[in-house]
């Protein structure tokens, strides 16, 4: 079984095989309360309101308290249903594989092989040991750091969001008014 962090003897160059460890779940749960951590105020925000209001209304304490204690727990429970889906999604020991080349992201895993021109990638940022990549169509991949390595991280921030190169037209000098009260210049007397 191949190490975490190590390439794998029969691979490519270009290519970095990981493990996924036993910590990824949790890691990989906080960077999604990170991505999605604003749907979680919304509602909590919503039915604390709702709350205090009846709780006002029927002027019952129990009821605030009640919608106090839902909304804090919305955080936890959203931290467990995260791991809960990654343990499930991304089994301990289960290895998966990349590669950055100079036009595509490849990541391969037990459910297929996916490729990704950089021309989709949107945005890379790192959070600990976890890479955030945004496409345009909005989904966020998180993707440990040892499995992009670090010039492969590297290399995909420096292309995420290029564009190819237009050539502009250059520009026209602007051409001087004839009468119109203008002068050719600033702050030439007229």
């Amino acid at each position: 079984m191949t190490q975490p962090g190590a390439q794998a003897a029969d691979s490519a160059p270009g290519w970095v095989t990981w493990t996924i460890d036993d910590g990824f779940a949790a890691r990989l749960a906080r960077v999604q309360l990170r991505l999605e951590g604003i749907v979680l105020v919304i509602p909590a925000s919503m039915l604390l309101l709702a709350g205090l209001v009846v709780g006002l209304v029927l002027q019952a304490w129990f009821v605030t308290v009640l919608a106090v204690l839902a909304s804090a727990l919305l955080v936890p429970l959203f931290v467990l249903r995260q791991r809960s889906r990654a343990r499930r999604t991304h089994p301990v020991g289960t290895v998966l594989r990349s590669c950055v080349t100079i036009d595509e992201l490849v990541l391969e895993g037990p459910r297929g092989t996916s490729r990704v021109g950089h021309r989709l990638v949107r945005s890379v940022r790192r959070w600990g040991d976890m890479v955030v990549v945004r496409f345009a169509n909005g989904v966020h991949e998180v993707i440990p750091v040892e499995l992009l390595g670090e010039d492969g991280a590297a290399l995909l921030a420096r292309r995420a969001g290029h564009k190819p190169h237009k050539p502009r037209k250059p520009r026209q000098p602007r051409q001087p008014t004839d009468g119109a009260g203008r002068s050719e210049g600033p702050g030439l007397p007229g």
